[in-house]
């Protein structure tokens, strides 16, 4: 099917013909999306954001916020037939109205994986550009492994610009949201922009003869993508107890416990932001009193409590991990090794919480991370 002018349109277009495989543990940043009836190829900008094409859900181009259909993203992985990637659903979806650009916010930023840094410089007739992408080959329908192919560039205009291959291969469907990456000087790739249209010149089962695609701009996106994302707040509600972690405001002094308390009215004391940080893990800080949640890692036992304390990275006992289980996810501490919990047999207000091995079928260890009522 084609679209207006003769272009396939991105949701259903763009594996990469002519390209070769990627090696395991190369370019994790890339992600592959799956909703009903598409999948395409996007690339993590930042711990909790996939960056892709807004055709790719093309249900929520006009529309942010909760995906119109259930979308999956799989990350960290070059080879889908293996293990070791990290499974999200889509949580909600933030778009442009003057490109085929949209981000997609996971429901906990991705482990261990450094994000693509968005170039500030605007592509020029002649760049060499390395594509990657989940799409059809040449040779395969449904392919399971990553693959990467070079392009030129052609002259910009305000958001667009047009990309060939040098062996006369397009890009497939499936590519469409692929980051195109360019070389810095360190040899640190940078997003250079991302796949969007193409006539699927070489690709399995195409007999189109006309070459070339087109791809959406991102050099001037930077701005925009850390408006979107930038911590947020959320509540942390208990799955079991149904009650959210506070620290009491009154007491805002390095050591205050932390503890649960019933999630409305919402108070400002229990209102955190997630702040990702680049070594792994993230910090809680509380919005009101700024100071982040601690277990001190000299205590490492069961039932050591969780506290407050002045937010600083360099100390894995103020850092989290995200771990997603069934029903909600887990905070592991990076220091401990132990979970945060609000102990079922004491189900009231005001009750400490503190932190136990690690036990997700125990659901007083399980928390809902929810957007904190008026924030987004």
């Amino acid at each position: 099917m084609l679209a207006a002018g003769g272009l396939v349109p991105a949701a259903s277009a763009i594996a990469l013909g002519g390209g070769d495989p990627v090696a395991d543990g190369a370019d994790p940043f890339v992600a592959k999306i799956t909703t009903e009836g598409r999948a395409c190829t996007g690339a993590l900008v930042a711990p909790q954001w996939v960056l892709t094409a807004s055709s790719c859900v093309p249900e929520n181009a006009q529309q942010p916020g909760t995906p119109a259909k259930p979308a999956t993203v799989v990350v960290g992985q070059a080879n889908l037939a293996g293990s070791g990637g990290q499974v999200m659903r889509v949580a909600s979806v933030a778009s442009r109205t003057d490109r085929d650009v949209m981000l997609l916010k996971l429901p906990y930023p991705a482990a261990g994986i450094t994000p693509l840094k968005i170039g500030t410089a605007a592509p020029v007739a002649g760049d060499a550009l390395r594509a990657d992408g989940f799409g059809r080959t040449d040779t395969e329908w449904v392919p399971d492994r990553l693959r990467t192919a070079w392009f030129t560039a052609g002259t910009p205009d305000t958001t667009t610009f047009a990309i060939t291959s040098a062996n006369g291969k397009d890009a497939c469907r499936g590519d469409a949201g692929g980051p195109l990456l360019r070389a810095t000087s360190g040899g640190t790739p940078e997003l250079g922009g991302i796949v969007t249209r193409s006539w699927e010149h070489g690709c399995l089962s195409s007999t189109e003869t006309r070459q070339g695609g087109t791809a959406a701009r991102t050099d001037d996106l930077a701005p925009w993508v850390a408006d979107q994302v930038s911590p947020h707040q959320v509540h942390v509600k208990n799955k079991f107890n149904q009650r959210c972690l506070a620290v009491q405001g009154a007491n805002n002094v390095n050591d205050a416990p932390a503890f649960q308390f019933d999630c409305d009215p919402p108070y400002a004391d229990q209102e955190w932001d997630l702040e990702p940080v680049a070594t792994g893990g993230v910090l809680l800080r509380n919005h009101y009193t700024k100071r982040c949640l601690i277990v001190h890692g000299a205590n490492n036992t069961n039932g050591a409590p969780a506290l407050q304390y002045d937010c600083l990275p360099q100390f894995t006992d103020q850092l989290w991990d995200i771990v997603k289980v069934d029903g909600g996810a887990q905070l592991k501490n990076r220091a401990t090794g132990r979970c945060l919990v609000a102990f079922a047999n004491n189900n009231t207000n005001g009750a400490p919480a503190a932190q136990y091995d690690c036990l997700p079928q125990f659901t007083d260890q399980v928390w809902d991370l929810l957007p904190f009522p008026g924030t987004r």
